[in-house]
């Protein structure tokens, strides 16, 4: 509108003495404001594909980049699933393996209270089965030594031993109560033989016993030993 009008004032204006028209000039002017405003356009239109192009090129990144934390979020979450899976698995085996410690530190508790005992028992029976052998040997060397004055001593004190047999014992008494007037008497003699001989085979029995109960603990400190280094390795 604005142009139009300018258009009809500029043909209103007187006509100079020159050659060139007013309607030239218009014509100039409105192909000088055409090639301008292409001009402007044309730049605007370069300015506008430069920045679309920017627009488009941001556009790519950011769509990249959302694929890529997507694809991140579900591998993270793939792994945050396997995890809970692990987590409740480790969870499980931690908890039977603190009820597997408890009872292994139980038995280890129990097999060192036992061998305690155990070890209490064998010190007993084998100073009952050395006291047992030392007093056999003193009245055997007694009636060996025909010191038969010391003789009814040592053969009380072996009567009055826990592992002597009952028909041993009574062999004992029968020995004491037979005793002669005199000693030396060759019958005495004769009878002292015999039960030297019982008291020997007694005592041959008493050492190869405690032969057997040596074995027995060696065997048995062998087994615990090995019980407990086992399970201490487990709790370890």
């Amino acid at each position: 509108m604005q142009r139009a009008l300018f258009f009809l004032a500029c043909l209103a204006l007187p006509v100079a003495a020159t050659s060139v028209t007013p309607v030239q000039k218009v014509v100039e002017m409105l192909t000088g404001m055409v090639k301008k405003a292409k001009k402007e356009k044309h730049e605007e239109q370069v300015q506008f594909a430069a920045y679309e192009g920017w627009c488009t090129g941001i556009k790519s990144e950011k769509d990249t980049a959302i694929a890529d934390a997507t694809s991140a979020i579900e591998m993270l979450e793939a792994d945050i699933g396997t995890y809970n899976a692990d987590i409740a698995r480790l969870t499980e085996e931690i908890g039977e393996l603190d009820a597997n410690i408890q009872k292994w530190n139980s038995e280890l508790q129990e097999a060192i209270k036992v061998r305690d005992l155990e070890k209490v028992d064998y010190m007993k029976t084998h100073q009952d089965y050395q006291e047992s052998v030392d007093a056999l040997n003193m009245a055997i060397n007694v009636l060996k030594q025909q010191a038969y004055g010391k003789a009814a001593a040592a053969l009380m004190q072996v009567k009055s031993l826990n592992r002597v047999p009952d028909a041993s014992k009574r062999v004992i008494d029968a020995f004491l109560a037979q005793a002669p007037a005199d000693p030396e008497a060759p019958v005495y003699e004769f009878a002292s033989g015999d039960i030297i001989a019982m008291l020997e085979k007694l005592k041959d029995k008493f050492k190869d016993e405690k032969t057997v109960l040596e074995s027995e603990e060696v065997a048995k400190v062998a087994a615990h030993d090995m019980l407990v280094q086992n399970l201490s390795g487990q709790t370890n």
